[in-house]
């Protein structure tokens, strides 16, 4: 279900933003600072925990989740959409994902105009895991094919 092209684009820093919504259908969004495959239809997700309360208690209520990411040089985008299998707090070892992410990130949006610096400034940690199994991907790059389900 992830391919290696959809896979290249989210190890490659993009903006990432998670969906929630609570028990009235609210929705939520909060800025994911992390992601790691784990397999063809799996992901673990990271939010910083200082941001990410509303969203960890909408997943005990309702367990589906969508992630959207986009590279900020050409807007190649993305949604994966899904079921929260577990949420936790992320180990002192994935730490280094989500340092590396931030670091991506900032290499990505600096080649947009907004300096390392900035983006380097934003609060990461500690951070919650989300874990996902991925049950729909879809194509959002701007254009003809936006919204399309992907195989």
């Amino acid at each position: 279900m992830l391919s290696a092209e959809l896979v290249d684009v989210l190890e490659s820093g993009p903006s990432m933003l998670i969906a929630t919504r609570d028990a009235q259908r609210m929705p939520e969004c909060t800025r994911a600072v992390g992601v790691v495959v784990r397999g063809p239809a799996r992901v673990t997700i990271f939010v910083p925990r200082a941001v990410g309360a509303r969203a960890v208690a909408n997943l005990a209520v309702e367990p589906r989740i969508a992630l959207t990411f986009s590279r900020p040089h050409d807007h190649r985008t993305y949604q994966l959409k899904g079921t929260t299998t577990a949420v936790r707090d992320a180990s002192d070892d994935e730490r280094a994902i989500v340092e590396s992410y931030r670091a991506s990130f900032a290499v990505a949006l600096d080649v947009v105009g907004i300096p390392r610096r900035v983006t380097m400034r934003v609060s990461t940690w500690p951070a919650v895991a989300i874990d996902l199994d991925v049950t729909d991907v879809f194509e959002q790059t701007p254009g003809p094919a936006a919204g399309a389900r992907l195989s």
